[in-house]
């Protein structure tokens, strides 16, 4: 898997809980970059928004992972309508299948050299 976005490392020590979006993409995508790119810059200002990865293999298997301050966080950007609409058109667009996880950081461990 490569890495499509990097956050800054030092970061995810303030992060609490962590979404993880397991999909399989479809092979077509129209406006799927320009959706993505816009939801990023959005989330950005979402109260308890930590940072975000997201990797993906050759055959369009990716894994996103969402760090957070608070359920309440994630709950807020779960209601915000223009991802409601990213969702939405994630779902009869862009992807063939996906698994969302929310879990909450039991430890934080870091190794720097």
């Amino acid at each position: 898997m490569s890495s499509q976005k990097l956050i800054e490392m030092e970061n995810l020590s303030e992060a609490k809980w962590v979404v993880i979006f397991i999909s399989k993409k479809n092979k077509d995508l129209p406006g799927y970059a320009e959706t993505q790119d816009l939801m990023l810059e959005k989330v950005k200002g979402v109260p308890g928004f930590v940072g975000v990865q997201s990797f993906m293999n050759e055959w369009g298997q990716g894994v996103t992972l969402s760090y957070w301050n608070s359920r309440e966080s994630i709950k807020m950007w779960g209601n915000d309508s223009e991802h409601k609409i990213a969702k939405n058109r994630g779902k009869l667009e862009w992807y063939s299948e996906y698994q969302i996880i929310i879990t909450k950081v039991d430890k934080y461990l870091s190794f720097n050299s």
